[in-house]
């Protein structure tokens, strides 16, 4: 039967009660901050103090306003934006102001400031938006040279020491974001030459990632097959023989899928360039040049008045060796097509079948350059007078040569070079003449 009596249920319940477990009261979880600028800054505090001091400090390198120091502002701004945690300041319309500024309008960037301004802060975590783009403002106002500090003279008052604000408008003086400007940078892909760079392959490959970057802000990246296209013209460019092989076999490897990107194959060419620089052999003439030393050495002789022929006895010998080594060897090839192709390696060695090969050119397998298993140039002389009636010249009667056109008949008649090649050993040996 039910108990009707309440205060005997209360004292059945009770024991029940007090044996009851009590709730344990919750920890806070541990927050473990990788780096003093996670946390809300205090400009109270010391420690708040010396973050904006570290903020604020200026880059030792002041930006000049020039397009082409534009790259490495933004190199060192980015790199200070990620120390201060001010990315998420510099994105706007889920774009980023360092990368994107060309696809972000000046009204777009008033917006974002404006609701900022809209915020009356209580917590430090809601002055934190306010403080970083005041933090900005002094870090890039005091980065800037004196011509871009001049331009900014009469726009600093409407700017309200906002941050992000003073970077779009740095960003806007100096980078023009036009169709127009869109097309001049891509043309410049296609003309592009080592020449212009004055052989420097390093100075080449930094210009193109600038230019990349320009098209990339301005939302008009450049195609990817385009640019390596244009890179590999450029880079057929050179007169390095050794360079010229491993720009062969990085085509090789591009056709076959193995490269793909374009900062690869950039890489790729400025490690090339670097090693063949450093053991002194970039400049250093090659095989094809001998065929004309004779030529430029004595191409003072037109300059002085005096016996305007050219002894060409370099020219004819190092002709008839080119006679031997491109007219006579496809019949003489022997084995597999690998054999003969220079580009299988872009070094001098070459690994197959479970040995190393050497790129040989003779004096043996009759001049003929293929991979061997001997050291190159350790091999015995095979037909020594292979090829010496084909395409020789009685040098007692070498006409008269005092024009480009002549100049340039002589190296076409190698057959083994190309129209930039001759055109540029012409234009070398012209200048040598009017200097």
């Amino acid at each position: 039967m039910e108990n009707e009596n309440p205060i005997v249920d209360d004292l059945v319940q009770e024991p029940a009660q007090q044996g009851a477990q009590q709730p344990v009261p919750q920890r806070a979880p541990l927050v473990i901050l990788l780096s003093p600028w996670d946390g809300d800054i205090d400009l109270s505090t010391k420690t708040g103090k010396s973050l904006w001091d570290e903020g604020i400090k200026p880059l030792e390198n002041k930006f000049s306003g020039n397009g082409r120091d534009l790259a490495r502002f933004l190199a060192d701004v980015t790199n200070r934006a990620k120390k201060c945690k001010w990315l998420p300041l510099l994105t706007i319309r889920r774009k980023s102001l360092l990368s994107q500024y060309g696809e972000i309008s000046m009204d777009d960037v008033l917006f974002e400031k404006s609701l900022r301004d809209h915020i009356v802060p209580t917590t430090l975590a809601e002055a934190r938006p306010k403080v970083n783009a005041l933090m900005m403002f002094h870090f890039l106002y005091d980065s800037l040279g004196a011509n871009p500090q001049k331009k900014l003279s009469t726009k600093l008052g409407a700017m309200d020491q906002d941050g992000p604000l003073l970077l779009k408008t740095v960003l806007d003086q100096t980078f023009v974001a036009t169709q127009a400007s869109t097309f001049a940078i891509k043309e410049r892909f296609y003309e592009l030459s080592l020449k212009k760079y004055k052989w420097n392959v390093q100075a080449l490959n930094q210009d193109v990632r600038e230019k990349l970057a320009d098209l990339i802000a301005a939302g008009h990246a450049s195609d990817n097959t385009d640019t390596m296209i244009s890179l590999f013209r450029a880079y057929k460019t050179a007169t390095n023989e050794e360079f010229l092989h491993a720009v062969d076999y990085w085509k090789n490897e591009w056709n076959s899928g193995a490269l793909y990107d374009v900062e690869q194959l950039m890489d790729k060419a400025d490690k090339k360039y670097v090693e063949i620089r450093d053991l002194g052999s970039w400049g250093k003439r090659s095989d094809k040049d001998d065929q004309i030393i004779a030529l430029t050495t004595q191409v003072e002789a037109l300059k002085k008045g005096g016996n305007s022929k050219i002894n060409l006895t370099g020219y004819n010998n190092s002709n008839r060796s080119q006679s031997r080594t491109t007219k006579g060897d496809k019949n003489d090839r022997k084995g597999p097509k690998w054999k003969y192709q220079r580009s299988a390696s872009s070094s001098n060695e070459l690994r197959k079948n479970g040995k190393t090969y050497h790129w040989c050119t003779g004096p043996g397998h009759g001049g003929i350059g293929m991979w061997v298993v001997h050291a190159p140039g350790k091999c015995d002389p095979e037909n020594k007078t292979q090829g010496k009636t084909n395409g020789s010249t009685n040098n007692n009667n070498i006409p008269s040569y005092n024009s480009k056109q002549a100049l340039m008949s002589i190296l076409k008649q190698q057959g083994n070079l190309s129209e930039d090649e001759i055109e540029s050993k012409v234009e070398a040996m012209l200048a040598v003449m009017e200097s």
